[in-house]
């Protein structure tokens, strides 16, 4: 029984990670679930799966601070600890924390594609607004 429940967990956690379009209170209900277990688990597999959460949820802590849209760059401040660089400025065809890939950059919005998590083929599509949290097209 115990191996049947640990594996519907993993399943469910990972269906929540490829949820397509991206919405952040899915990942926050990923994030949640992999704590609570992971508090009454000392299981190697439960402590890798609340990683690659925590990775996740690092990894979409970043807001667009600045766009030039005559330029068409865009400045993100990233909050991942997984991650180097504090700040990246990038362009169409420039990859944020080397996964997510910009489409385009307009006066208003930066468009991205996330290149890790696809769910049936399909790439996640992603906006950032100066200043809010990134969201799901």
């Amino acid at each position: 029984i115990l191996d049947q429940a640990r594996k519907h967990f993993f399943d469910e956690v990972n269906t929540l990670l490829a949820t397509n379009p991206f919405r952040r209170e899915v990942l926050d209900k990923a994030s949640a679930m992999t704590t609570k277990v992971a508090m009454r688990s000392s299981s190697n597999e439960v402590a890798e799966i609340r990683r690659v959460v925590e990775e996740e949820v690092a990894a979409y802590k970043m807001i667009v601070t600045k766009i030039d849209a005559e330029n068409q760059t865009a400045t993100f401040k990233l909050h991942n600890p997984y991650y180097d660089a504090e700040e990246e400025t990038v362009g169409v065809g420039d990859y944020v924390q080397d996964r997510f890939i910009v489409r385009h950059v307009s006066a208003t919005s930066v468009r991205l594609d996330d290149t890790k998590r696809q769910s049936g083929g399909r790439t996640r599509k992603l906006i950032a607004q100066p200043l809010k949290p990134v969201a799901g097209e």
